[in-house]
């Protein structure tokens, strides 16, 4: 599941997890901001373990993500890299 900004510069990624069921890995506890010029790949952690879903810019340039284990909607100001609700 991928958002890309609305400048087209940074695809967002939400990080559902990186294990199987029952086996170890991460659980979705992470955003990725991939950077389409450059390549580089920033994490923006969640804070807890929370598989994100469904990332969609608003107009006022924040990125709202379902937090499918939170039952939530989190804010993230993409020019911080930060969830900020």
């Amino acid at each position: 599941e991928v958002a890309v900004s609305p400048d087209g510069q940074t695809a967002w990624v939400g990080i559902y997890g990186n294990g199987a069921v029952g086996r170890p890995g991460t659980d979705g506890d992470r955003l990725e901001a991939d950077d389409l010029r450059t390549g580089t790949v920033t994490p923006v952690p969640l804070g807890e373990a929370v598989r994100p879903h469904d990332l969609k810019f608003g107009r006022n340039g924040l990125l709202y993500v379902t937090a499918e284990k939170a039952e939530a909607v989190l804010i993230v100001d993409a020019r911080r890299r930060a969830v900020v609700g």
